[in-house]
Parts: structure tokens; C-alpha cells; sequence
């Protein structure tokens, strides 16, 4: 689970986690929930570490992300929690993604230091070539991602953009 000390908001939060340990993510964050909800404490980082453990054992929709924002309080991890999401959908490949990304990255700009400004701002770039689709692909590691858009820049050439939310389906055009 991630250290709140250590926590930056470039970070990547989107792994692809087994079943095995989004299991075990939900059931210490489950305990953490309780422990803080006993102390009246809040909890928005704990929210958006249960966010991402039911993403990956596909527990969590649109409706459920929806729903959660309101839950989290202030606007700096409504902000987190879009920018996580997006990550979420992109490691997937989902369309939406790169729309999720741009809308977190926009609402968390006031809370990043320069260089985690500059660090979003080239990793959105880089991974906006890649296609996107209605349904989920295997679920993909950053370094993974970044390597796949290196192929299709490449393919395609400085210049010529991939058109965002197309269907990896559509093999004819």
C-alpha cells in the first residue's frame, strides 16, 4: 500500500495488480477504513487505494467512480482520484481514458510541483497515441504503455496523431 509521506501526485497508480493481492489491498485498506471512521478521521487516500484494488478485480464502473467523488471531500483528491482513475482505464486500454486523464490533470495543476507538472505533462503526451476501445485489454504496466506508444509514434511519424477514442476492433479503417 502506498506511504502517504512518499506520495506524489505524478506517481503512476495504475499496476496491474493479480486478484490475490486487490484482495488483500481491500481487506488492509478495509481495516484501515474502520480503524480512521472509529477516530473520525478522514480518509480520501484510503477511498482512492480501495478505488484502485476493486478496479483490478473488476468491482468498479463508471457509476461507482461517480459516486465516490462526492465522498472525498476536498477538491485536491477529487482531483487525484480522476487523475487515478484515468491511469486505471488507460492501463486497460478503455476509451475515456486520455479524457480522464486530461480532466485530472487539469483539476490537480494547483496542488503539483514544477517538475511533477512536467513529468504528467510529458507522460499524457507520450501515451496519447494509443488506441483505446469499449473493451478492457489485458491490463498493462506503465513501462508497457510507454513502449507500445514508442511503436506506434514510430509507426505513424512525428506529426500524424492517432485519432483518441477509436475501436481497436475496427481492423478495416
Amino acid at each position: 500500500m502506498w506511504q502517504q509521506q512518499s506520495l506524489r501526485l505524478s506517481a503512476w497508480f495504475a499496476e496491474p495488480q493479480t486478484n490475490a493481492l486487490a484482495s488483500e489491498n481491500i481487506e488492509g485498506v478495509g481495516r484501515l477504513l474502520q480503524q480512521a471512521y472509529l477516530k473520525g478521521a478522514e480518509t480520501p487516500l484510503l477511498k482512492i487505494m480501495d478505488m484502485v484494488a476493486r478496479y483490478w478485480l473488476d468491482h468498479f464502473s463508471q457509476v461507482d467512480f461517480d459516486n465516490q467523488l462526492s465522498t472525498l471531500g476536498s477538491e485536491k483528491y477529487r482531483a487525484m482520484a480522476s487523475l487515478v482513475y484515468g491511469q486505471l482505464l488507460l492501463s486497460r486500454k478503455r476509451s475515456g481514458a486520455h479524457d480522464m486523464l486530461k480532466q485530472g490533470f487539469d483539476r490537480i495543476q494547483p496542488w503539483l510541483q514544477a517538475d511533477e507538472y512536467f513529468t504528467l505533462l510529458k507522460r499524457h503526451k507520450q501515451l496519447s497515441v494509443l488506441s483505446l476501445g469499449q473493451s478492457a485489454s489485458a491490463a498493462l504496466s506503465l513501462q508497457a504503455l510507454l513502449n507500445e506508444a514508442v511503436v506506434v509514434r514510430n509507426i505513424l511519424g512525428d506529426g500524424h496523431a492517432r485519432p483518441r477514442n477509436d475501436d481497436r476492433s475496427d481492423t478495416l479503417g
